[in-house]
């Protein structure tokens, strides 16, 4: 098995939530003390730059804050996912551009880091059936997908970063807390119900049970429209941070040829 190593891998995720909240806040104490320099800068500068100024700060401060979500993954990156969709209502489009890259861009954690937490939700009976393409056809903000071969057949294997499940409420708190602190977002903008909703629809996503259910749920309904393939979830090679299903080729949303 090929494990050779990506530059672009993520070979250290913090598990912890005091590590993870700790890295979080010092990226916000960055942003702040950025702040704080642009704005004893700004001060004494014409008004006809200030403008381009306080943009090209919000792009450094935003860079540092997409950074350390890509790396913590889980609640805070979805968090950040989730930003972007509002972001265009409150920052310039160059900082947007910033955040909406955490969509898309995903680097993918170490093929080492996610081999033990297979193996250890499978167990090793189940585990050594299967033959893994080390390198992720896919990675997100809670997981990442394999293409696996099991007796022969080939499936898709998504996989839940280890800790995610239980930091989500953390997560969101140390996000809401840093954003607050370096005032990123107008204070007159509420954004608990953002969060109550990121909150609830993360709990939903981390539970792969459910996936699988509602995996068979869309196929019954599906059944007659034979435009579209759903996948047929692997029961016997799924817990509730695992899910495996069978492998069907397509295209992301924003390809061209699907909206054509």
């Amino acid at each position: 098995m090929n494990k050779k190593k990506n530059n672009e891998e993520i070979t250290d995720l913090k598990t912890k939530l005091f590590s993870r909240g700790a890295s979080l806040l010092s990226a916000g104490i960055k942003s702040s003390l950025k702040g704080a320099e642009f704005a004893i800068n700004s001060a004494f500068k014409d008004k006809e730059k200030k403008k381009d100024l306080y943009t090209k700060f919000l792009v450094e401060q935003f860079t540092i804050f997409a950074k350390e979500m890509e790396q913590l993954k889980g609640g805070i990156m979805k968090a950040g996912q989730i930003l972007s969709m509002f972001g265009e209502h409150l920052f310039p489009e160059e900082v947007n551009k910033i955040l909406k890259k955490l969509q898309s861009d995903s680097k993918p954690v170490a093929f080492e880091v996610m081999e033990k937490a297979i193996q250890k939700r499978l167990g090793k009976e189940r585990f050594k059936n299967l033959k893994i393409n080390p390198t992720p056809i896919g990675a997100a903000s809670l997981g990442q997908v394999y293409e696996v071969e099991i007796e022969g057949s080939l499936y898709a294997l998504k996989v839940q970063y280890p800790g995610v499940a239980k930091s989500i409420n953390a997560d969101l708190k140390a996000v809401k807390s840093v954003i607050k602190i370096v005032k990123i977002i107008p204070t007159d903008f509420n954004t608990d119900d953002i969060y109550d909703e990121i909150k609830s629809m993360l709990h939903r996503e981390a539970d792969y049970s459910k996936e699988l259910k509602a995996l068979n749920t869309y196929r019954e309904l599906m059944k007659d429209f034979s435009q579209f393939r759903i996948p047929k979830p692997y029961p016997d090679y799924s817990t509730p941070k695992i899910l495996c299903m069978s492998y069907e080729k397509g295209r992301r949303l924003d390809d061209p040829a699907v909206k054509a």
